[in-house]
């Protein structure tokens, strides 16, 4: 079995991941590869051969390397417990 990580390169969004069953034909895996990865635009878009949960996961490059990482959490602060919204 083969993933398939479609992610936007300047982001690390992940937008779709994959699997296919094939023969381990080099060329052959390349092509489903590239065929998913057309159906984005290879200008904004990459993948990596990996498994991936788009929920929880993001792509990174580490020393050159793509990798699937955990998300960090989402740290968020509230200054002031204010009830309304001040225009201008």
């Amino acid at each position: 079995m083969h993933h398939c990580t479609i992610y936007k390169k300047a982001t690390g969004e992940i937008v779709q991941y994959s699997y296919f069953d094939c023969p381990d034909d080099i060329e052959f895996i390349a092509k489903n590869h590239y065929g998913r990865l057309l159906f984005f635009g290879v200008e904004e878009y990459d993948f990596v051969d990996a498994k991936s949960d788009p929920a929880t996961q993001y792509v990174a490059i580490l020393d050159g390397q793509q990798i699937v990482a955990e998300r960090p959490d989402l740290v968020v602060f509230v200054e002031n417990d204010k009830t309304t919204i001040q225009a201008d």
